[in-house]
């Protein structure tokens, strides 16, 4: 399994490689091709500006988990 597999599927499930096509947006703001994530995985490589992206995406989920928890820690309790 590449490192791009590896956060792909971490972020985002089985469905990984169309996910990530569809949140990216190259540098001149468009959108990619989910070719272009295969590509990616197949050399287990990612320009800087995905990675970047990436990492801000991983903050948001880190974010929208923490408040999950919080959630379900306070229906526990009740």
């Amino acid at each position: 399994m590449s490192r791009v597999e590896q956060i792909g599927s971490r972020l985002y499930g089985s469905s990984w490689q169309a996910q990530i096509a569809n949140e990216l947006k190259n540098e001149d703001g468009e959108g990619i091709a989910r070719q272009t994530v295969q590509s990616w995985h197949k050399r287990d490589t990612l320009p800087q500006w995905a990675i970047d992206q990436l990492i801000e995406i991983a903050k948001q989920r880190e974010s929208e988990v923490m408040q999950a928890i919080k959630l379900l820690a306070e229906i526990k309790e009740q």
